[in-house]
């Protein structure tokens, strides 16, 4: 699998011409059975059908897009969901799966959407941690700092 193979564009086509012409349902339906079949490219497929959904997502009348997952895709709002933030995060993937093989992290070869997405949340966090500024400290810490009287109990009370 080629790691920089995710080239779709923002979400769907960008004129309202060949907007008109997007079949959305049918690139969902390819896409989510490309997964099913447990294809080479099954990650590729995931970014595709998840901008199938996001388009879906925009473009569905008010009310109408839970019902569109379910009876059409056959998937729950959730697992769309998952599809489309996959979608989202799509220019942060070759980075992450990059950084998961350097690092030989357990899921470096891992294509499932879920460990992706927290391989990706791992690797900005990697990233933050090494970064020059520091780490914003934790609710906890701020929670057991003390103040001339005393401890403090509630985060808002502190300068």
């Amino acid at each position: 699998m080629e790691i920089d193979d995710f080239g779709t564009n923002d979400s769907g086509p960008s004129n309202l011409d060949s907007a008109a012409n997007y079949d959305y349902t049918a690139i969902a339906l390819k896409a989510l059975a490309e997964i099913d079949a447990g294809e080479e490219k099954q990650l590729e497929a995931g970014v595709q059908a998840g901008q199938a959904i996001s388009f879906a997502k925009k473009h569905l009348p008010h009310g109408e897009f839970t019902f569109w997952c379910k009876t059409t895709l056959k998937r729950s709002p959730s697992y769309c969901s998952l599809q489309r933030r996959l979608f989202d995060a799509r220019e942060d993937i070759p980075k992450a799966l990059s950084w998961a093989n350097e690092v030989a992290h357990k899921w470096a070869g891992c294509r499932s959407p879920v460990l992706v997405l927290k391989l990706i949340r791992e690797c900005k966090r990697a990233a933050d941690e090494n970064s020059a500024t520091p780490p914003k400290t934790r609710l906890r810490e701020l929670t057991a700092a003390t103040t001339p009287l005393g401890p403090v109990t509630d985060w808002r009370l502190l300068p």
